[in-house]
């Protein structure tokens, strides 16, 4: 941009759009636990990337984008590291202070690999997981002892997807399909506080792993 070529008034504008870029912050915040990739590049991209494939990853997130690519292997992981916490203050069956979740380094495993065949097809099978989002806050806290004063409190999802994807590229459409088999744990601690609003108190908490 030359904003000498510009008039006054345009200038001005340019000029206060170019500082407000600048006095921009960093955003501080998480996919949740469901990614919108499973790559660097799918990542970078923030969902971006089911429109175009460029990996063999790619099928994670649409089928068809693996049509037109080439042989590959890929092996990754993700380090995940969210810090989970809150600040009571005096709230009943909330300790007041800081609290911060022990939970906060996940490693997420990524694998896939994109085979074409001589016929125009292309097949391609991966594995890869969602999750890094539980939380574990523990007991021993100021109040009544703990997070909802039920012992140590928390959550965690774990989900692991293994997909056999087959692809073929038509010139102006490509079309994929990928059955996906996926295998996944969920528990919840401490959560005995909301017992008197769960349709099945039982089945709330402290039950290990579903």
């Amino acid at each position: 941009m030359t904003i000498s070529n510009l008039g006054p008034r345009r200038a001005g504008v340019a000029a206060i759009a170019v500082a407000a870029g600048l006095a921009g912050q960093a955003a501080h915040a998480t996919e949740g636990y469901f990614a919108l990739g499973h790559s660097p590049v799918q990542r970078a991209l923030a969902g971006a990337g089911v429109a175009k494939g460029s990996e063999a990853m790619s099928a994670t997130i649409n089928p068809a984008g693996v049509a037109d690519l080439g042989r590959q292997f890929q092996l990754g992981g993700e380090v995940f590291v969210p810090v989970r916490g809150y600040e009571g203050f005096g709230t009943a069956f909330v300790p007041s202070g800081e609290i911060e979740s022990e939970s906060n380094f996940f490693v997420v495993p990524s694998l896939a690999y994109n085979m074409p065949l001589e016929n125009g097809d292309v097949l391609n099978f991966a594995v890869y997981g969602n999750g890094g989002m539980n939380t574990s806050y523990p007991d021993g806290l100021g109040g009544c002892g703990s997070v909802f004063c039920g012992g140590p409190a928390g959550v965690d999802l774990i989900q692991l997807f293994a997909s056999a994807t087959y692809a073929r590229d038509f010139g102006n459409v490509k079309v994929g399909i990928a059955p996906t088999v996926a295998i996944q744990g969920f528990k919840a601690a401490g959560l005995g506080a909301f017992a008197g609003i769960s349709t099945d108190p039982t089945a709330l908490t402290d039950n290990g792993y579903d």
